[in-house]
């Protein structure tokens, strides 16, 4: 079969930030958005949904997912959670009412500015859609980099070849915007702060487990769920990543043994494996002692040994670390009974 590769460049307008200052943020420069600049806050009007950072939209037509921050997910339903794990994860996927299959996934990165692990930012964004035998694609790196294009099986008038994407900016301020304009999808990406929105029409049919959860989600629903599984909504968090994560296109060893570590623990010990063993993560205060005693790069892998060795029902070796990180750090006030807790 024929199969033409379409490849176009980004648009670029150097030195142009979109929107208006707002405190410390650029809000849009919509009249649907409300500037409380003491807040650093963008506020989209009564009636709209999001964030006036990147998008205001109508709540009974469209679907909004949003991240910033540490970053913070503002899923479909309003729940709040954090994404503290360095890896590639699953944002969401969902098919439109049009048929188009779509999947958003990020790599997580760590960052200097805080001493903990589970200061992660995402520093790539993965964006693919399809329908039919055509498929849409787009990865989006903070240093500018990307990779676009469709493949589109001929004769093109089958296929969708409306996929757009743009970019405007400087060095590491760039905003990118990927879209499906005829499907109402868009994807959009503000390197500086790590920032993305995820657009989607109502009606869309969502793989429920991902992080974004599905527009059909009540409010509250992540804290209902961490409530459920007697878990703080940071332990909750780490819980709700680790199985999302997307290793077959990872790149980095800690990541897919990480992965593997967690489809190993039986489903009856997985709650409290990662409880366990993800409190660095979940918990900053003790992440940072962890990094004082082991340096931060190495609580990943730690982790990994932790959860295969709480499969095996053995717990002393992370009951010595946890030990090792509370005598050792700075601040000699951080409660360690998540991990304490499991030890004798």
């Amino acid at each position: 079969m024929l199969v033409l590769l379409l490849c176009f460049l980004p648009l670029a307008f150097a030195g142009y930030i979109p929107g208006k200052q707002c405190g410390g943020v650029v809000c849009l420069d919509d009249e649907d958005v409300q500037c409380i600049p003491q807040n650093n806050y963008c506020r989209c009007k009564d009636g709209l949904w999001g964030n006036g950072r990147f998008a205001c939209v109508e709540r009974s037509s469209t679907c909004l997912c949003y991240l910033f921050g540490d970053p913070y997910i503002t899923a479909f339903s309003g729940s709040v959670m954090a994404a503290p794990i360095p890896c590639r994860h699953i944002l969401t996927e969902f098919t439109t009412p049009s048929g188009v299959y779509v999947k958003v996934s990020a790599t997580g990165g760590n960052r200097d500015d805080k001493d903990y692990p589970g200061f992660v930012m995402e520093d790539e964004v993965f964006f693919r859609a399809s329908k039919g035998k055509t498929t849409a694609h787009a990865d989006i790196r903070r240093s500018g980099f990307y990779n676009k294009g469709l493949k589109v099986p001929l004769p093109v008038a089958d296929n969708f070849p409306d996929f757009g994407l743009t970019v405007y900016g400087e060095f590491q301020s760039h905003y990118w915007r990927l879209e499906l304009p005829r499907h109402a999808v868009a994807v959009r990406y503000r390197s500086a702060d790590s920032s993305i929105t995820i657009q989607t029409p109502k009606g869309s049919k969502f793989v429920k487990e991902r992080l974004c959860g599905q527009c059909s989600d009540g409010p509250g629903q992540y804290e209902k769920e961490a409530s459920a599984m007697g878990l703080t909504k940071k332990e909750w968090s780490f819980y709700k990543q680790a199985f999302n994560l997307e290793s077959k296109n990872e790149d980095r060893q800690v990541c897919i043994d990480f992965d593997a570590a967690v489809k190993a623990t039986p489903k009856d010990k997985q709650a409290a494996g990662l409880k366990f063993c993800g409190a660095p993560f979940s918990h900053n205060d003790i992440g940072s002692c962890f990094t004082e005693a082991f340096g931060k790069p190495n609580i990943l892998q730690k982790t990994v040994t932790c959860l295969t060795d709480f499969t095996a029902g053995k717990t002393s070796d992370w009951c010595a670390a946890g030990a090792k990180a509370k005598s050792g750090c700075s601040n000699k006030g951080v409660d360690f009974s998540v991990i304490e807790s499991q030890c004798t």
